[in-house]
């Protein structure tokens, strides 16, 4: 994530992109290496290096992964990626995130060749998978997500999924499966409650009210809502989960992120660099 006190970073910093809310200020011309950082403000120094506007941003990718997310858990708010991760989006040729107050947004690479981007509430804490987010594990034939984001006092929350799928549309999931993977118990008792398709990105909505078990021992309802796409033979899904208590009051939330998830197959990274 950040540089240490007096540290020099190995990442490349250009001044015509700019890293809101890091002390970065794009100006004109120069490209630097070797960026020296206290915290988390950082300077250039003097050297030049000729690279392609392209392959500078998408290795933006990772800063922003390690920035907004990285291994260990980070608050949201202190760090604002959303230049960062519009530039990386036009050196894909992708529409750029919308600007949704109260929103962060994230992308990661998966793989050689998707992007994974979605918005998440400001104020919730950001873990992810040290593996990378394209290596999922199970655990006890549980799916374990590799994005996790949250407000835990509240327990609410939400995680992106991937795993093998059959058939070649997300419709072709059987709920059950979606169901498992979302409320994270091997044999859920549950009520699907809605499977559609969102309007914004064509991928399937579907929401579940389900029991559990609260830390206090008490059998409490809560929500799962799900969205899904399915792209080479892989389901891909981001999950919000919450009581149904709270439902009401974050289901807005909850479906700001669903709408704004996606899944883009691209060109190799590697080829696009070169």
């Amino acid at each position: 994530g950040r540089c240490g006190g007096g540290g020099s970073c190995g990442f490349l910093l250009i001044d015509w992109v700019e890293m809101e809310g890091l002390g970065f200020v794009g100006a004109g011309r120069a490209v630097g290496v070797g960026v020296r950082c206290s915290g988390v403000v950082c300077k250039v120094e003097e050297g030049g290096l000729e690279v392609s506007r392209r392959a500078v941003l998408l290795s933006t990718v990772s800063v922003v992964g390690g920035l907004l997310g990285g291994a260990q858990q980070a608050s949201a708010e202190a760090v604002s990626g959303r230049s960062v991760v519009n530039g990386v989006l036009s050196a894909y040729g992708l529409p750029q995130i919308p600007d949704k107050g109260g929103f962060t947004p994230i992308l990661e690479e998966y793989g050689s060749d998707k992007i994974v981007e979605f918005l998440y509430p400001s104020a919730w804490l950001v873990t992810k998978e040290q593996s990378g987010i394209d290596r999922p594990r199970l655990n006890q034939d549980r799916v374990v997500p590799t994005i996790n984001i949250g407000d835990y006092r509240k327990a609410e929350s939400l995680a992106f999924y991937s795993t093998p799928a059959s058939g070649r549309d997300t419709f072709d999931v059987p709920v059950d499966k979606l169901a498992r993977i979302a409320i994270q118990l091997p044999n859920p008792d549950y009520r699907m409650l809605k499977d559609k398709k969102i309007a914004t990105n064509g991928y399937r909505l579907t929401s579940f009210k389900f029991e559990t078990y609260t830390t206090s021992g008490y059998m409490g309802e809560r929500r799962a809502l799900v969205a899904s796409t399915v792209i080479d033979d892989t389901v891909f899904l981001l999950g919000g989960v919450c009581s149904e208590l709270r439902y009401k009051k974050i289901e807005e939330l909850l479906l700001t992120a669903m709408e704004n998830f996606k899944v883009t197959k691209v060109q190799s990274l590697k080829n696009m660099t070169a």
